[in-house]
């Protein structure tokens, strides 16, 4: 079904794991936004195909766009510097133009997956964001540091409370009383 599935089977394997913030100068730190998301099972298929159909690439964009809102920890860094997931999704749609790819004719995927890069390089300052076509890989990351955090906090009213901490001197129910701009959205962590 979904051959560009498998680029974003690997994309999914590195954002399901993270349970990294990044921090950035330029990030305020505030929440875009809380809502409840709708679940969707993606249709992964493994190994990487050399080409796709356009309508496998629309479908797989789709799947792409949900993964990053649902799962990556960026995501909200990623918004505040800019990132519009309908744009993008435009941006790339319009780049593999329907007309040229009418069946039979097929995407390279190391194409899209270059495409994919140069639409999503400016808004990852992470190692966890790779992009895979056949022949193919990309990081996006201009820079390579890695920060973890292992204190989660939620908020009750106007305060924010530790729900889990892997660090002794910090208990779980302690008040946090540091910066609002130290604090990440984690969607995975409800």
């Amino acid at each position: 079904m979904k051959k560009v599935s498998s680029i974003i089977l690997i994309l999914s394997i590195c954002l399901n794991f993270i349970f990294a913030n990044v921090q950035d100068e330029n990030f305020n730190g505030e929440i875009i936004s809380e809502q409840q998301i709708e679940y969707i099972d993606i249709n992964t298929v493994s190994g990487i195909n050399s080409n796709v159909s356009f309508q496998q690439l629309k479908e797989d964009i789709v799947d792409l766009k949900y993964l990053l809102r649902t799962c990556y920890a960026g995501y909200e860094e990623a918004i505040s510097r800019g990132l519009d997931l309908e744009k993008f999704e435009q941006n790339i749609l319009n780049h593999f133009s329907e007309e040229k790819y009418q069946l039979p004719n097929l995407i390279s995927t190391d194409e899209i997956s270059f495409a994919i890069y140069n639409e999503l390089k400016n808004y990852f300052t992470d190692n966890h964001f790779y992009i895979y076509g056949a022949n193919s890989s990309f990081v996006l990351s201009p820079c390579k540091r890695i920060l973890y955090s292992n204190i989660y906090v939620k908020q009750k009213g106007e305060k924010y409370f530790v729900i889990e901490s892997d660090i002794p001197e910090i208990k779980i129910k302690s008040e946090y009383t540091g910066e609002k701009t130290n604090l990440f959205f984690y969607p995975a962590k409800k």
